[in-house]
């Protein structure tokens, strides 16, 4: 099927870019991690329809996404959707969601060096 002229002529994108200046620290991102927690609440309560999913680089970050996503939707008082999905990147295959958010997670580490995945 051809799309929709009137579609491909928007000025809008499907994809948004959220730069967070975080640390790298033990495999980890802690505000990258407080910063996704944070979106997943957002789209939870602004699309409740929608099923969210996270992707991470590494499994230490996966884990402490999900432990954030706990403590931020239990200080908020509002419940995980049961369709929440957080994987690392080596096990996503063929999952879907409406919403995908991927949490990178690299940044400078204490000592101001690139920070890097060892998965």
């Amino acid at each position: 099927m051809i799309p929709d002229r009137n579609q491909l002529l928007q000025k809008s994108t499907v994809f948004t870019y959220v730069r967070v200046n975080g640390v790298w620290e033990d495999q980890q991102n802690k505000e990258e991690a407080d910063t996704v927690a944070a979106l997943v609440l957002l789209h939870t309560r602004q699309q409740p329809e929608m099923e969210i999913g996270v992707i991470t680089f590494n499994h230490p970050q996966q884990e402490l996404i999900v432990e954030t996503i706990e403590e931020t939707f239990q200080a908020a008082g509002v419940s995980i959707p049961g369709s929440l999905m957080v994987k690392n990147i080596e096990n996503v295959q063929g999952d879907e969601k409406d919403i995908i958010i991927f949490s990178v997670g690299y940044a400078p580490a204490r000592n101001n060096q690139i920070g890097r995945a060892h998965v």
